[in-house]
């Protein structure tokens, strides 16, 4: 029950690290695209 319990918690946790990251490439990559943009527009 307990191993089952940390799986589950061991895989919540993956999930949540997963979009974070996600979520700061994503935020990454607009901040470049709109750098380059800017860059090419000057």
């Amino acid at each position: 029950m307990d191993s089952c319990k940390s799986g589950i918690t061991k895989h919540a946790a993956i999930v949540a690290t997963t979009a974070f990251y996600r979520r700061v490439e994503n935020g990454l990559h607009h901040t470049f695209t709109i750098t380059i943009r800017q860059l090419f527009s000057a």
